[in-house]
């Protein structure tokens, strides 16, 4: 993320996600994430991608700032590998990890999924202000 906000968004998504957008997308269920073929990697980074410019869009509008995305890339990993990399990016200056859980209903099911914010500390502090969360 970068303009008036800079950071890393990670999305973060398990197989019982992931299987239910396939299915959406007529596409066959996996077992392990070691079967995402090209078709369903660009079907979930698409996805993904969506999601992600949605909530940036809603905190951009929400506190004023404005925030230009990146290009997207998707990682399949453990937890600790993936998120080694924004901690050795923004780690030294902060560590405050903004968390938000998000809910999909679709024909009565539910499935919950996570995007991760990691704000440098200036970028934070100031989305903070402007929500009226933080005051100095």
């Amino acid at each position: 993320m970068t303009g008036g906000f800079s950071g890393i968004m990670l999305y973060l998504l398990d197989l019982n996600f992931m299987n239910f957008v396939f299915e959406r997308l007529n596409l066959q269920k996996i077992n392990d994430y070691e079967e995402i073929d090209e078709i369903r990697s660009s079907a979930i980074s698409e996805v993904s991608n969506i999601i992600i410019s949605s909530y940036a869009n809603a905190i951009s509008h929400l506190s004023g700032i404005p925030i230009n995305l990146s290009v997207p890339a998707m990682a399949i990993n453990m937890l600790g590998g993936i998120m080694s990399v924004p901690m050795i990016e923004y780690g030294y200056t902060t560590d405050k990890i903004m968390m938000i859980g998000g809910k999909f209903i679709c024909s009565n099911e539910k499935m919950s999924s996570n995007l991760l914010m990691l704000p440098d500390i200036k970028s934070l502090n100031f989305l903070l202000k402007k929500l009226g969360v933080y005051n100095e």
